[in-house]
């Protein structure tokens, strides 16, 4: 138990029958398809990671969700995108003038 979730339930969850290991493999043909394509799948695998997250917050058991609902999501996965860059703002704020003035050091 980690945080009251069973964390080999969670982990195993996307290879314990043959349709879940089918829904890993459309996942992982996604994510090859970034190398082509730049950002758009990354939405998408973003909008399916957004799914499974919430089935365990609702204490549901873990389990690969069919691919079906393209545009909610790339939608749910374009707005977790946003979410993380205002999160991480503050931090770029404050590394950019440090990495300037370590360039302007080094030159």
């Amino acid at each position: 138990m980690f945080f009251g979730f069973n964390l080999s339930e969670i982990i195993m969850f996307p290879i314990k029958d043959a349709e879940a290991r089918k829904y890993l493999f459309i996942g992982a043909l996604i994510s090859l398809a970034g190398f082509i394509i730049p950002v758009l799948p990354f939405f998408v695998l973003m909008g399916y990671s957004v799914l499974i997250a919430r089935q365990v917050l609702r204490g549901e058991s873990p389990r690969m969700i069919a691919w079906e609902d393209w545009g909610d999501m790339f939608k749910n996965g374009a707005k977790l995108f946003g979410l993380r860059m205002i999160y991480s703002l503050p931090i770029i704020i404050l590394v950019i003038p440090v990495v300037q003035y370590l360039r302007q050091k080094m030159i």
